[in-house]
């Protein structure tokens, strides 16, 4: 599925959730995770044949691999990017990540409020029928006022929103 950007001629102000910063937090929150679960693990098999060992290090390794793989799962479906469409009055939200590929267009007049939770980079949107719905945009960074010039971040996406109109909150204590 591939994703049109314009929208009836209209491109949009974009909001992106990337996986590379995701990816590389999850991998050294793994390392120091791991490694001192595998040391002792390492240190207490010098007693133990050459042949155990091969097997006790496959199976290490097929542990590593399954983690390695849900967290990749789980990085793919919590990363959702917004575009802002603000002539044509449209939220789109967007997963483009396989298997979790979605694409939404809300227009302004169906959304009721939008709940940003910051630091868990949760948005929760109300809409006027009573439903809400909750989309994760993990890699979406928060603004610490330090760095951030270039690439927009949640305290954007949220600073916009309030700016075209819409009722907007936002709990930094999460």
């Amino acid at each position: 599925m591939k994703f049109q950007e314009d929208l009836n001629g209209e491109m949009p102000e974009k909001f992106i959730s990337p996986l590379n910063v995701y990816w590389k937090n999850c991998l050294y929150g793994l390392a120091i995770i791991v490694t001192p679960l595998i040391i002792p693990l390492l240190l207490s098999l010098k007693d133990i044949p050459l042949n155990t060992h091969l097997n006790i290090n496959r199976l290490l390794i097929e542990i590593l691999g399954v983690i390695i793989l849900l967290i990749s799962l789980w990085i793919r479906f919590a990363n959702h990017s917004f575009y802002v469409y603000e002539k044509n009055r449209v939220l789109r939200v967007i997963n483009p990540y396989f298997p979790f590929k979605k694409d939404k267009l809300y227009t302004f007049d169906e959304i009721h409020d939008l709940h940003f939770l910051r630091y868990t980079n949760r948005l929760i949107i109300t809409f006027t029928n009573g439903q809400s719905k909750i989309y994760l945009c993990d890699c979406l960074q928060n603004d610490y006022y330090d760095e951030h010039f270039v690439e927009k971040t949640f305290d954007d996406f949220f600073y916009r929103m309030t700016q075209l109109g819409l009722k907007t909150s936002l709990n930094s204590k999460n």
